[in-house]
């Protein structure tokens, strides 16, 4: 007897430590892609409601307690006999609970499913409590974003001059949830020759990009439906414009050479006067010969002053002139003819990108970082349907 409990208890041994890596990797793989869809069930249908993360957070926490059994593999006589055990601490007690319920399921794959599904419940619920769903996997949007249109670069009439400070119109902000990080320059060599400067959005422009007049007016703030809906007709809006994009068919040679001047000028920024030449250059051949790359060129030399201006700790106002240039060109950019549902999709990921960095860097509690939030989750919801 003493014989068979021992060739028991080394098979047993062997087969715990013989887990393979290549099952391990799966599983992990399994555990990640759960976490994914979990975030996105978060931010499609809840807008990171943070009562119902708590909720499913506590529900993961409770899960947990049997993965933890289950790691440990406690063996406790009065829970394998399933009688009550002393109470010493809640912890212990609660843990104890779950590994007998968790002992009465017999089917394998459904303890393996009920330990996949906690894993991956808790590990959404703790990112999206801190505020990092909706990033996990922004990494990877920005890396196509870059890949799925590079510079042949060109733009569009000319953005309203910087005006001086201006009063912000006095509207009813909607309910801040939480704050994500802003995205952060990446070059080193990069000098503002006025760091200090200070850029205000013009009423128009600031009314446009926050949905507060016009056709998309939004009324109630709290009301995701009514947001999404304005989101969604501007962007239809747009995209049915259908312009043709001229440059390739009718600019001369000499305005094709300044566009590749200025891609190569880009490639080797110093300062910021530089980055304005190119801005203006791209402008002018926009203004003549429309292309939807142009535009989507100036609006990423927009979103590059912002992020150096936040970098150098710069004024906000001046961060949100810029990205709000940047929303503008990027909106006109999805009104030219042939673009794929990937390009239109991708575009607008950029569109809720810069909405999220306002929102990153806005002072909490501003109108700004209100409609800002809201305009992020929405055009985020809107995203899948083009």
């Amino acid at each position: 007897m003493g014989k068979t409990q021992q060739s028991y208890s080394s098979r047993r041994k062997r087969r715990c430590s013989g887990i393979s890596i290549k099952r391990l990797v799966v599983y992990c793989l399994i555990v990640f892609f759960l976490t994914g869809v979990i975030e996105y069930i978060y931010k499609k249908f809840f807008y990171g409601s943070t009562p119902v993360q708590a909720f499913l957070g506590s529900l993961a926490l409770a899960m947990g307690s049997v993965i933890f059994s289950l790691a440990t593999e406690r063996q406790d006589t009065a829970a394998s006999q399933e009688q009550p055990l002393e109470s010493k601490d809640v912890w212990t007690d609660v843990k104890a609970g779950f590994w007998v319920l968790y002992r009465r399921v017999r089917n394998n794959y459904a303890k393996f499913a009920i330990t996949v599904c906690a894993l991956s419940l808790l590990l959404a619920s703790v990112l999206a409590c801190f505020g990092v769903c909706g990033g996990v996997f922004r990494g990877i949007r920005d890396v196509v974003e870059v890949i799925v249109d590079t510079p042949d670069g060109e733009e569009k009439s000319p953005d309203p001059t910087p005006s001086p400070i201006q009063e912000q119109p006095e509207q009813s902000p909607p309910p801040v949830i939480n704050t994500p990080e802003p995205e952060q320059p990446q070059t080193d060599s990069f000098t503002l020759l006025d760091p200090g400067r200070i850029y205000l959005l013009d009423q128009e422009m600031y009314n446009r990009i926050y949905f507060l007049d016009g056709a998309y007016q939004i009324q109630n703030w709290e009301n995701d439906a009514e947001v999404e809906e304005a989101v969604y007709k501007c962007v239809r809006d747009y995209v049915e414009l259908n312009y043709s994009n001229q440059f390739d068919d009718n600019a001369p040679a000499s305005v094709q050479q300044e566009v590749v001047w200025a891609s190569e000028l880009e490639q080797s920024l110093t300062n910021s006067g530089e980055l304005e030449q190119i801005i203006e250059i791209r402008k002018d051949i926009f203004e003549e010969y429309p292309k939807f790359s142009i535009g989507r060129m100036i609006a990423e030399s927009y979103n590059k002053f912002a992020l150096e201006y936040i970098r150098a700790d710069g004024n906000f106002s001046t961060v949100e002139y810029y990205y709000g240039h940047s929303i503008d060109w990027l909106l006109r950019a999805l009104s030219y003819a042939s673009l794929d549902r990937d390009t239109i999709r991708t575009l607008l990921s950029s569109i809720q990108m810069r909405y999220h960095d306002i929102w990153s860097v806005a002072p909490h509690g501003s109108d700004s970082a209100e409609y800002a939030q809201r305009l992020y989750y929405a055009f985020r919801a809107v995203g899948g349907k083009f």
